[in-house]
């Protein structure tokens, strides 16, 4: 379970993670064949990151995917980090 704001909650998606990651992606022009790979390798490990904990907050789950971005492809990181700010 993740929790989106104080008072709404849904359910983690594997597959939410990784459209996510092709949408930002294709946005910043990574090729389609590498962005799937680490598409696969971020949900998978967010996947474990997710599995003992009871609630997470959208937040949470962002900040995990940055982390394991960051070594993947920076740019892919960096507009996770600023995704509320226009750049």
């Amino acid at each position: 379970m993740a929790r989106k704001t104080k008072d709404s909650c849904y359910e983690y998606s594997r597959d939410g993670i990784k459209q996510n990651i092709l949408r930002n992606a294709r946005s910043i022009k990574v090729p389609q064949g590498w962005a799937e790979q680490i598409a696969e390798r971020v949900a998978c490990a967010i996947d474990k990151w997710i599995a003992d904990k009871e609630l997470v907050t959208e937040d949470d789950i962002r900040l995990e995917m940055i982390k394991e971005l960051e070594p993947l492809n920076p740019d892919l990181a960096f507009a996770y980090q600023n995704h509320d700010k226009i750049i």
